[in-house]
């Protein structure tokens, strides 16, 4: 089946993935079966880890253009196609480690260097916010602030008007049974 050419324009993502110095894998979303199974994925972030450069941004590899930003230990790639437009995988790529600092920031000092461990024991945020800003390839949302929220399931409303919010690490259990007890309370 032949799409049109304004609906393939709506995929633009082949893959998002996170790897730590050593190239290997913390995070992957394929969104095309471009790199098949497992050991062929494998072999390609193995390729992708030894060819980016610490000090570089994009790199092109098998026909394809990959975005790329490191902080701390680890690297966050953005994949898309050879043709694809490098300032929306840019803008992809800087949604994705915006939000993942909202979220993971432990004080300002830190705002921008995310390391191994704490993406490794907040797995399940990261990849919350990949679904929440990917979808099968097509972007779904732009700002880093709204995705955090979703994924941090914060009301930016409440936020706004003086509720509770801040980095996740400030919010407990406690709090969050608060919140549910209010809501099914009245």
């Amino acid at each position: 089946m032949v799409r049109p050419h304004w609906v393939i324009a709506l995929y633009c993502v082949k893959a998002i993935l996170v790897l730590d110095q050593e190239g290997g894998r913390l995070c992957a979303r394929y969104f095309t079966d471009d790199w098949g199974p497992l050991d062929k994925q494998l072999a390609f972030e193995k390729q992708l880890h030894k060819k980016a450069q610490p000090h570089a941004q994009i790199i092109a590899l098998d026909n394809n253009v990959i975005v790329y930003k490191n902080s701390g230990d680890v690297a966050f790639y953005v994949v898309g196609d050879s043709d694809e437009n490098e300032l929306l995988l840019e803008s992809v790529l800087s949604t994705l480690t915006e939000a993942i600092s909202f979220l993971l920031r432990a004080d300002e000092s830190t705002w921008n260097q995310v390391d191994r461990r704490t993406l490794a024991e907040n797995l399940d945020y990261l990849y919350l916010v990949v679904d929440e800003l990917v979808d099968g390839g097509i972007v779904l949302e732009s700002d880093p602030k709204a995705i955090a929220d979703r994924v941090a399931m914060r009301d930016t409303a409440a936020e706004a008007s003086g509720g509770s919010g801040g980095p996740i690490s400030e919010q407990t259990i406690a709090k969050a049974f608060s919140v549910a007890k209010d809501i099914f309370m009245g």
